[in-house]
């Protein structure tokens, strides 16, 4: 699972618009969660891998990953959406994945 948030990550420190990581079917119930909160544009995916769609706003990242902590076979990761319309506000997530 961490490949997949680093991806990201790298994806958003380069202003890619559109990544790439190996298929696997873990990942495609994460990337709904984010498609849901509106954290990325889109994605498809073939027999060898899923295509991310980035989303930005005014050019700048929507949010960032980071380990918080680790234990047995349960991953804790946060990452902070950040939003910049009227007013300023940073929003905390957290996402709890088991890891299989």
């Amino acid at each position: 699972m961490e490949k997949l948030f680093n991806v990201l990550n790298m994806g958003y420190i380069t202003n890619a618009a559109m990544v790439r990581v190996n298929f696997k079917k873990k990942y495609i119930f994460v990337l709904e969660k984010l498609l849901k909160i509106n954290c990325i544009h889109c994605y498809t995916f073939d027999k060898k891998f899923i295509f991310i769609k980035l989303r930005y706003y005014k050019n700048k990242p929507l949010f960032f990953f980071s380990i918080r902590s680790k234990g047995g076979n349960k991953i804790y990761k946060d990452f902070s959406k950040k939003l910049e319309y009227s007013q300023k506000s940073n929003l905390s997530y957290f996402l709890l994945i088991k890891a299989y």
